[in-house]
């Protein structure tokens, strides 16, 4: 799904139907396909509004290794095996 998702934002014009096919192979129904292109497309767009007009990350933002600690931990592991 990540490697879905990276691919569509940074070669979108390579998408192809292959990609899906994919993702069905492990397990993703066309609506998780649908719900996994629109939450890539929102927040590519969200980013690049933000980008656009200057808006800087929240001051008061936490990072996530403060909020929820065993959440980063997570998310640590599953980077190093990328």
């Amino acid at each position: 799904m990540l490697e879905f998702a990276e691919k569509s934002t940074l070669h979108p014009s390579s998408m192809t139907p292959a990609d899906l096919d994919r993702l069905r192979a492990c397990g993703f129904s066309d609506k998780d396909l649908l719900d996994i292109v629109h939450i890539t497309a929102y927040f590519n767009y969200i980013n690049r509004v933000a980008d656009a007009v200057g808006i800087d990350p929240e001051s008061d933002f936490e990072p996530v290794e403060r909020v929820t600690p065993g959440r980063a931990d997570l998310l640590k592991k599953a980077l190093e095996t990328v």
